[in-house]
């Protein structure tokens, strides 16, 4: 009984229905495409762009799926060190969530057990002016410490040619 109520959770029921949202957008490589236009020789509207991006879209999809698109990007990037703009990255992913209501999982549970407790659940704004104001101060604050972040240079791929033979009894 107990499991057959938690299908019909409407919190749960939204949540996976977001995952399948994100897969989707993330199977189109939209956000991947998105991800390589905003990377700029300049660094700093190459964060800001990348920080926009990631935190707008994080409030509406799912952090983890949007956080997986640009990773390739951003390692791929030709200009500055991966290393100085993948924590900016999740971070603007985590902040952006906090933005809506179906921004993160949490706060659709903690919606859904709300409503079930007879209470009144939370509109899809709520969350929306202290998630903003939290959002760019932690991103401002991100960026005046990001030179603090380590510059480690992307691997190069040195290839070699092997051949491997083995032999099945």
């Amino acid at each position: 009984t107990e499991i057959l109520d938690n299908l019909t959770n409407q919190g749960l029921v939204t949540l996976v229905l977001l995952l399948m949202v994100s897969g989707a957008v993330d199977k189109t490589a939209l956000l991947k495409r998105l991800g390589r236009s905003l990377i700029t020789p300049k660094f700093v509207s190459s964060f800001w762009r990348l920080f926009g991006l990631t935190f707008f879209s994080s409030a509406l999809l799912n952090n983890t799926a949007i956080v997986a698109s640009l990773i390739g990007p951003v390692k791929q990037n030709q200009y500055h060190p991966p290393s100085r703009l993948l924590i900016p990255l999740s971070y603007a992913a985590i902040l952006g969530g906090t933005v809506t209501l179906i921004g993160t999982s949490t706060n659709l549970i903690v919606d859904s057990f709300l409503i079930e407790h007879g209470h009144q659940g939370f509109k899809f704004w709520d969350f929306t002016f202290f998630g903003l104001i939290a959002g760019l101060s932690c991103g401002l604050l991100m960026f005046l410490l990001s030179p603090l972040l380590p510059a480690l240079a992307g691997h190069q791929n040195n290839f070699r040619e092997y051949f491997i033979e083995a032999e099945v009894e």
